[in-house]
Formats: structure tokens, sequence, C-alpha cells
């Protein structure tokens, strides 16, 4: 896959050019997309010649002429020139001339070939030559590969075989200045934390051997200052990053270690750099220059980001003479680190404060770090374990950093739903010692947002408007999650908006349970939100390789899609989350899961798909499979019942979860669930039940739900008129989530009770409708798929130019089509995407 190409590529394989140049530095790419072009051309059925100049034949005349045609011996003397290389090309038409290193063909047949290649024209004849410096030949259009964007370089480098991370990726990426080659060489020999430019392997002396041979040593002084100073300078070959760093390595060390020195003489030096340079210059541990680096870090954090703090306590690290003063900051170095969202870093700090110290509490540190982030990956038994066996020789000793990582902790047995995990975390908590505020309010309410008893306690610790909530970090977030599982949805709703508005200075911006925000703008009605917050989730996670995140919103957008009524799509993104994780050990996903492809089977009229489905949410005996994921669904439970014979079975699974029910929503929730189950005598008291209280309309769906039913039992009863107002709103409610099976049956319902209903008007489509329009609903990256997508583009390809998944884009144009009126990739197609006015 040739990434960051994708402009060129069509270019080279169009077709539109006789004679086309490819020009570029070396690792730019020139060879590899000429075999790109010469693979299209036969997969195409043409016939392709090709010829490599070589430095050697450069003085032969028409030694490439003889490579390009030696096969076609009885059509031509390959050694004519001019018009019988013309002929000799037609008569083999269709055909692809491929030349590589044409800075070393000879010049006579890069004369026959530009004859022929200006007389082409209207032909099935293609001539592409790839060189570098000057144009071996003038007067012909050329497609030239300049350094890759930032993005196509980090793709680049992230595909490599042993991909780096932490400070070697941001290194590599600085120093490879977007050159291909540079990015490739320098990940097969990263070196941990360089000081200037990094090495690469023999080969490349050699390569460059005899350029530096022709230096002086004024010059070779020169160029070591400027690279060692991170400058740029010397004749066009030395600009290379490989250049730099064989003229950089190829000094003495202990000349290098003085160009520093020198460097961090320099006066008026900012700090920064010149604690940099005195790192470079240091031999060895120097507690005065780790002390230095130190004192840079905030300010490196604030030029390039936490990974730049990161580095620099890391290097700090490397050069503190004491063991404790080496853990000290590893650790500070894992917490910048974990901002960064970069776990194989983190990791690889945490096991160097392994292997120089055994004390509990600076352990502790260190499993935090990891903790804050591996709860997002799959490893939760394993990352359970590494967190409570810090905590506990903690949890009098240093009852803040205990409740810290027991706070981690929680949030992995949330994911993984482990009633064993819960019930050792509910040991440990009642054994802390003092800790944070609100700390235990927030361990509660994740490890079990709904108890028998003290609810109030947990809503008395989230924040009012303006407030921030417990001290946790990311406190924003977190309390943010915490109203979602006490089922303050607004609340949570508020916070989330909030944190858009201003991430936290810590941590990912994923959220601590890696989807807690797309659920609640989903069940707050807000579904476009939810699924802008699952594509943040869904890049982020991808990123930074939290596989758990990713399966969380590939199964909340899963959820939306279903209940807009695109279930072939939910089902395929619930496929798309399950391969990510273990359903038997990620429990809050599979439940999720579950409640995605019951809503589908439900939007189907498929009831006993959705009773198999959701009553696979709750175990044999009827508890819960995961303690919080499981109540919501008790409703939809018990209407897949009614259609299936399986009253009895759901109503002894919602008599055994109802005192878990303990929220004014999943109160609503078991109104509702025993109102569909009960006989005539008792059912209108429940489903009126379900709609009492006025906080359940802040959850508009299920609120319509219960609407819906409470209507249709009352026409099934022959209370016409006592019915329509109830469909009326439902149908109003399900009309503007845009939940269109659900509407469909309420207009079905409406028209049976004597109720005249119009079809909500869609967007227009069509090539007199208003596509502008129409487009302008999309995001920014939906427009530029909608675009690519109306050119013919396949997915692949769009992702390529776009740099996106295949899967990604595919998403796009799933919630794209609806608001342009189609359903088809054929009807986009014919739509005017691509004109001035749309």
């Amino acid at each position: 896959m040739i990434i960051g190409r994708a402009a060129e590529l069509h270019r080279l394989t169009a077709g539109a050019d006789p004679l086309l140049l490819v020009t570029g530095d070396l690792g730019s790419g020139r060879t590899t997309m000429l075999e790109h072009t010469i693979r299209a051309a036969k997969d195409a059925g043409t016939r392709v010649l090709r010829a490599v100049g070589s430095e050697a034949e450069s003085v032969l005349p028409h030694a490439a002429l003889h490579q390009l045609l030696r096969q076609s011996l009885s059509v031509v003397d390959p050694f004519a020139v001019g018009l019988a290389v013309l002929d000799a090309l037609t008569l083999l038409q269709p055909v692809l001339i491929a030349v590589d290193d044409a800075q070393w063909i000879d010049r006579a047949s890069l004369d026959a070939l530009a004859f022929a290649g200006r007389r082409l024209s209207g032909t099935r004849v293609r001539i592409v030559i790839a060189h570098s410096g000057e144009p071996p030949v003038q007067g012909f259009p050329a497609v030239t590969l300049g350094p890759l964007d930032p993005r196509a370089a980090a793709q680049l480098l992230d595909r490599q075989p042993s991909a780096p991370t932490g400070p070697d990726r941001s290194e590599i990426l600085t120093q490879a200045d977007g050159n291909p080659l540079a990015l490739i060489e320098f990940a097969r020999t990263p070196a941990v934390l360089a000081l200037g430019p990094l090495p690469v392997s023999e080969r490349w002396h050699r390569h460059f051997a005899p350029r530096v041979a022709e230096l002086t040593g004024r010059e070779r002084e020169t160029l070591l200052l400027a690279y060692a100073n991170g400058e740029r300078t010397g004749p066009a070959w030395a600009h290379h990053p490989l250049a730099r760093s064989v003229v950089y390595h190829g000094t003495d060390p202990q000349e290098r270690r003085a160009v520093h020195a020198a460097l961090a003489a320099t006066p008026g030096l900012e700090p920064d750099r010149r604690a940099w340079h005195l790192a470079a210059a240091s031999p060895g541990p120097d507690a005065t220059v780790s002390a230095a680096l130190e004192q840079t870090a905030d300010q490196a954090r604030r030029k390039g980001g936490h990974a730049a703090k990161a580095r620099a306590l890391q290097h700090a690290a490397a050069l503190a003479p004491e063991p404790a003063e080496r853990v000290r900051l590893l650790i500070r170095a894992a917490q910048a680190a974990v901002a960064t969202g970069d776990l194989i870093w983190v990791e690889s700090l945490a096991d160097a404060v392994r292997e120089q110290t055994g004390d509990p509490h600076l352990l502790a540190q260190a499993a935090l770090r990891v903790g804050m982030l591996a709860g997002m990956t799959n490893r939760h038994p394993v990352v359970f374990q590494r967190l409570v066996r810090a905590a506990v020789p903690l949890l009098d000793l240093d009852p803040v950093v205990a409740g810290d990582l027991l706070a981690a902790a929680t949030v992995v047995r949330y994911q993984s739903g482990d009633d064993e995990q819960g019930r050792r975390l509910q040991a440990l908590v009642s054994a802390l010692g003092p800790t944070r505020p609100g700390l235990r309010e927030w361990l509660a309410a994740v490890g079990d947002p709904h108890p028998v008893a003290g609810r109030g306690d947990l809503l008395a610790a989230l924040p009012g408007p303006g407030e921030e909530g417990c001290a946790l970090p990311e406190s924003l977030s977190h309390s943010a999650v915490m109203a979602w599982l006490l089922d303050e949805t607004s609340v949570a709703v508020r916070l989330f908006d909030e944190v858009a508005q201003r991430p936290p200075a810590h941590g990912s911006p994923v959220d601590c349970l890696g989807g807690a925000a797309p659920y609640a703008y989903l069940e707050r009605g807000r579904w476009q939100q939810a699924l802008d917050a699952c594509d943040l989730v869904t890049a982020t996670g991808n990123a930074l390789g939290l596989d758990h995140a990713v399966a969380t919103a590939a199964v909340a957008e899963a959820t939306v899609l279903a209940l807009r009524g695109r279930t072939d799509q939910a089902r395929a993104r619930v496929a798309d989350g399950l391969a990510l994780i273990d359903p038997l050990e990620s429990r809050a996903v599979a439940v999720s899961a579950r409640r995605a492809l019951g809503t589908a089977a439900i939007a189907d009229g498929d009831f006993a798909g959705a009773w198999e489905q959701l009553r696979g949410a709750f175990t044999a005996d009827g508890s819960p499979v995961h303690y919080h994921v499981s109540f919501p669904l008790l409703a939809d439970l018990a209407a897949a019942a009614t259609h299936t014979g399986n009253h009895e079975e759901a109503a002894r699974i919602v008599e055994r979860n109802a005192p878990g029910m303990d929220s004014p929503r999943l109160q609503a929730i078991l109104h509702r669930a025993r109102g569909l189950l009960a006989g005539p005598e008792q059912a209108e008291k429940h489903l009126r039940a379900a709609l009492a209280d006025p906080t359940v309309r802040h959850w508009p769906f299920e609120y319509a739900q219960a609407t819906l039913d409470l209507a249709e039992w009352l026409r099934r009863r022959r209370r016409i008129t006592e019915a329509r107002t109830p469909l009326t709103e439902a149908l109003a409610l399900f009309d503007r989530l845009g939940a269109i099976p659900w509407s469909d049956r309420t207009r079905a319902e409406a028209r049976a009770a004597g109720l005249t209903t119009d079809h909500p008007r869609g967007p227009a489509a069509g090539p007199g409708a208003a596509v502008g329009e129409a487009l302008n609903t999309l995001t920014p990256q939906q427009r530029e798929v909608v675009r690519l997508a109306a050119r013919g583009l396949s997915n692949r390809e769009i992702g390529e130019h776009l740099y996106l998944s295949p899967r990604t884009v595919g998403s796009h144009l799933y919630r794209s089509f609806p608001k342009l009126g189609i359903t088809t990739r054929t009807q986009l197609m014919s739509l005017e995407i691509n004109s001035p006015g749309a």
C-alpha cells in the first residue's frame, strides 16, 4: 500500500500524458510509484517494456533502447532512432515504456524517447520516466514527489515491521522530514533518547562515503556544527536526512561531544536548548545536567506537547547518577507520557521503574500510570491484578495513591463485569484509609451504579453547574461518567459538552470508560452527537491501540444505526466491535452488543431474534450478565416476550432484577416491562406509571416507546379517543429522532385509530434537488468522502486519499446517504456533487 500519494498515483495511472516525468529526491518513492504504474498497466492487459539507468552504461549510445526493445528485434532494429522508435512503439501498442534512474540513461536513448513522446498523442503508448536531479528531457509534464505530509508520514512509520513508539517515534517523524526512505531506515535502527541526527545502517555510510570524502575539513566541521544544532546547510545532497546522519555519526564521538559543549556555551542561548546540548555533550551520568533537563520539561511541553515533556524527563532520568532520582524522574516521565496515549511507551517507563526499585509506593505510582491507559485495552485480568497488587501495601501507608490505583482497577472491573473483581474491590475500598474527597462515591458509582441503598449520597457528589466534581485527574470527564452511570443523563451530557470545549489536561481524550459519552448522547436523544462521539473514540482508540474503546464505540454506533432502521449496517458494526474483544472478559461490550442486535431485530420485526439476543444479557437464573448494562434491556426483553410466548420467563427475570432498578429512568423501564407482561387488570397501571415521572422525558426514545405501548393497549381495548393523544405524541418524538421503524409502526397504529398522518418530508433527491443545502448538513470529512465517492472512487481509494480506513469511509457514506435523500452509490454518482455550486 502506497501512503500519501493518492493524487500522484491517479496522475500516473490515468494515462492522459503520452510522456510523463516522475521526479523526487533520494527515497521519495520514484521506483515504488513506477512499479505501481507497471502493475496497473499489466492488470489492464498492456505490454510493458522497461529500462533502468546504469551509471556504467550512461556513455553508451542507445544502451537504454536496447534494454527496451531487445525482445522486439523482429519488429525494428533496436539501435534505430527517431521515426523507427516511434514506429516500433506504435506497432506494439498498447504499451507502457517504464524508465527508472533516467539520470544515468544515455543521451541518445533519451533523445529518441523524447522524439517519440512528442508524437504519441492519440495512441495507446505511454512513456513514464523516473529520475532525480534535473529533468533528463525538456518540455514534458512531471509528477513531483515531495515530502509526505505529517499524517501520511506517521501512517507509513506505523506500518513498519517494528514500528517505533514514544520518543523514538516522534524523533523519527521530526528528522525524516517526510522522506519515505528515511522513515523506513530510521525505523530499522532506532536509537532511544537520541540527542542528534539518528543513526543509520552501514549501507548508507557506504552510499554517501564518496560525497563525504569530497568535503574539506572546514566543510565537514561546518556541517557537523549545523547538524548538532538542528540546522540544515551545505550542498544539496547533504540536506537529505540520511546524509545528515552519515556526516554526524561518521565523526568521532568525542568530537561530537565537543561540538555540543561549544554550542551549550553560546552566549544568550535559551535554557532549554543549553540543557539539551549539555546532555549531548555528557559522556555519562551528570546530576547537574539531569536537573537542567528536568527544569526544561514544562517549557518542552509548551513547545511540543506532552510527548516533548516526557522525552525531556526520560533524558533527565538517564543522566541522573542516583537510583532514587532516576526512579522519581521516570515516574514523572510516565505521567507525562500517559497524556500522549502511547501505552507501549508508558509501559516501558514503568518497566524501567521496576528495574530500579522494589519500593511499593514507587511501584504503585508506576502501575497507576500504566493502568490509566491499559484499562481501555483488552488485558482486563492482567491489568486488574497489577493495579490491585500495587494498591494493597498502600491502603494505610498512602491511601491517596492506593485510592487512585483502586479507581483505575474499578474502571477495569466495569469493563470486564467480573463479579469476583467487584467483591475484591469492595473489600479493599472498605480497608482504604482517608483519601481524596469524592473518590469513595466515584468508586461506588462505577463499581455498582445501582446500589440498593445510598443512591442519594452518590448523587450529592455530582457537580452542579460550573463545578468540576471529584478530585480525580480529568475530574470533569470522570464526573460526566459518574452522572451517566447514575442515570443523571442530562447532567452527564452537560458535562460531556464542557469536556468537548476544554479537554482534560491529562490522559486520553477518550473518557475513562472508553464510551460513556456516545451512550449519554444516544440516551438523551442527541443521536448525531452520539455518532460524532463514536468517531472521536474510534479515531483516538485506533491511533493509540485501545481496542476496547474502539469496540465500545462500534457497538454504540451500531445501536444508533439500529434505532434508525439501518439494521444491516448495525449488525456489521457489532461484528467489527466483537472482533476486537473477548466477550467473556469484556461483558460491558458483549451485553451492549446484545442491546444493539436486539434493537435491530425489533426494528426488523424479528421478535424471536430479539428475544434470543436480549435473553443473553441475563444468566440462566435471571441475574444480570453486567451489573449496569443489562438493566435497561428489561423492557425490550418483555416486549420480545409478548410476541414469542415467553411471558413467564420474562416476568421471572424482570422481578429478579427489580431491586436494582433504583433510578427514575430504571423505574420507568421496570413499569413498562411489568405493564407489557401484566394481565388486563394491572397493565394500564404500570404503563401509566412508566410515564408518570416528568424526568423520564430526558430519555426521549424510551419515553416514546412507553407512550406507544400505552396507546396500543388503549386502542386494542377500543378506547380509541384516549389512544389518539399518546399516538400523536409518540409519532412526533419518533419522527424527530429519526427512528424510522418505530415511526412506521406508530403511523400504522395512528391510522387504525382514525388519525391522518403525513410522512415527514425527507431531503430532496435527484439532479434537481438542492444538493448544496444537503451537503451543508454533512461534516467536512463526510463532504470530502461524498465528493470522492461521486467521482467513482472505491472506499479503499478514498481511504488512501484521506488517510482513513475503508470501514470509516463506509460509515461516513452510510450516514451521509439519508441526508442526501439517496440509498445507493449509483444515485450518489448521478448527483452534481462536484459542481461549483455544490
